[in-house]
């Protein structure tokens, strides 16, 4: 069985993952040499090859990282069309994000989207999970990419960052916006709840917290999070920890010597845009979360990156490879040729005008009506209860 090849993207993550060790400054010499030895020896690959992604990641960072040409996107066992097949799912899945995938597969084959019986559940679960929207996932994405956003806009790019083995930790989003911005992505080992000993430590102590909370009477989830800032800033950093040698969260922060590293805003922006890769139809445009882009008819039956940020669906990126990026919008369908559904902003539910999956079976059944045989016909007893 043919191994399906990975987007460029993809690769990059991959191939900075395995020199994320070895770009610290703090490393001599004699030390980066012997670390590179065991990561090819562990990875099955050559030191000459590591040292090629090191000089490409200090030459041009991330984009250094992708392969140049020969990289397609991998192949998909839901067939021709598959692109337009998840994003319909995923528009069924924003519309009641308790909707299972075996619904949703037969509201597909209801409206005609797919034909019966061509998509397994287990096939749909990994394309929706892979794009970020299995059901667990919608309820924690968003709000780990703006925590994660607003830390280092305030603390600056972290070196490492810490997290457990929980599916929307292992996004490949989280993989590659932690490579853009040089960031090395550890996860906790399986079974092993001391490697996170202070994060539980944490949690117990933010339950203080939310019982004085519940003595505040409070209304919303603004008031909720204005209170949780205030008591982080004034009363949790500034309180002495005894895994920090006797001080205050705050007094280790500032005593660090290491200086700051902070991204620009550009840099920011890039990091957190979503990627995805599509193929061009023979119009020369593009189909992505329901709606039409135009990127030319010279990439007609090509396969391009794209990327885009989830709130901003009006125009995204498109990533040729041998050519400069350039952005294309979304395309305005005249009135003769019928309206373009507007989908709502990233990962938000979209309030539904009626269950479609009843409304499918309801037209299903109008159209193939069953000949049903009356058991008693109650007009022959009419007379026979006048008589009494």
């Amino acid at each position: 069985m043919t191994k399906p090849l990975k987007t460029a993207a993809e690769a990059a993550t991959d191939r900075f993952n395995l020199i994320a060790p070895l770009v610290s400054d703090g490393l001599d010499k004699g030390r980066r040499q012997e670390m590179m030895r065991e990561i090819a020896q562990v990875n099955g690959v050559s030191v000459r090859t590591l040292k090629r992604y090191l000089a490409a990641w200090e030459g041009a960072g991330f984009e250094g990282l992708k392969p140049k040409q020969g990289w397609e996107r991998p192949d998909s066992s839901l067939g021709d069309g598959f692109a337009d097949i998840v994003d319909a799912a995923i528009e069924l899945r924003r519309e009641s994000p308790a909707r299972s995938v075996a619904d949703i597969i037969r509201i597909l084959e209801l409206e005609g989207v797919v034909a019966p019986g061509t998509v397994a559940r287990s096939t749909l679960q990994r394309h929706l999970a892979a794009k970020g929207y299995a059901s667990s996932q919608m309820r924690t994405v968003n709000a780990i990419e703006d925590s994660l956003r607003r830390a280092i806009q305030k603390y600056g790019v972290p070196d490492k960052i810490y997290v457990d083995n929980g599916k929307q930790y292992r996004s490949t989003w989280l993989r590659e916006t932690c490579a853009k911005l040089g960031i090395r992505l550890l996860t906790a080992r399986p079974y092993r709840p001391e490697g996170k000993g202070l994060v539980e430590r944490f949690n117990r102590t933010v339950g203080k917290f939310l019982s004085e909370a519940a003595l505040s009477g409070l209304s919303s989830i603004e008031e909720y999070n204005d209170l949780l800032r205030i008591w982080l800033e004034e009363y949790y950093h500034q309180n002495i920890h005894s895994a920090l040698a006797g001080v205050s969260p705050a007094t280790a922060f500032g005593i660090d010597p290491r200086p700051l590293r902070f991204s620009s805003a550009q840099q920011l922006r890039d990091a957190f845009l979503h990627t995805d890769t599509r193929k061009v139809d023979k119009a020369g445009c593009i189909s992505f979360n329901g709606c039409q882009y135009e990127v030319g008819a010279a990439y007609i039956g090509r396969t391009i990156d794209i990327r885009f940020d989830p709130s901003w669906s009006e125009e995204i990126e498109v990533l040729p490879g041998h050519s400069a990026p350039f952005l294309a919008k979304k395309l305005q369908i005249g009135p003769n040729c019928g309206t373009a559904r507007e989908l709502p902003q990233h990962m938000r539910t979209i309030p539904p005008q009626s269950s479609r999956m009843l409304d499918a079976l309801k037209k299903k059944a109008g159209q193939n009506p069953r000949a049903t045989e009356i058991a008693t016909a109650f007009a022959e007893f009419w007379e026979e209860e006048d008589d009494f």
